[in-house]
């Protein structure tokens, strides 16, 4: 049952790539050579100018905390001894 399920699970994954495969052929023209518009000192000092990415690029501010490594650590430590008062209890229900 088992080689069976994979069998064609195997033969599903091969037959939808050649599918997709297909996708980019289809066009009769060829592909247009590329021409630069820019030369190439200009490239490389759009590059060493290049914007530095923030956060992932998805336009959220970054919050910062203020308190440091040892302040964290601590607190961390205070919620394990105390037990997490977020946490659910089990076998509540």
């Amino acid at each position: 049952m088992i080689r069976k399920l994979t069998a064609i699970a195997l033969a599903t994954v091969f037959t939808a790539g050649a599918a997709h495969a297909v996708d980019g052929e289809m066009s009769p023209n060829p592909a247009a050579p590329f021409k630069s518009t820019l030369s190439r000192t200009q490239v490389q000092a759009e590059a060493r100018n290049a914007p530095t990415p923030s956060n992932g690029g998805t336009g959220v501010l970054q919050v910062r905390g203020t308190a440091d490594r040892a302040v964290v650590q601590s607190g961390a430590r205070a919620t394990a001894r105390n037990g997490c008062a977020n946490c659910a209890e089990v076998g509540t229900m």
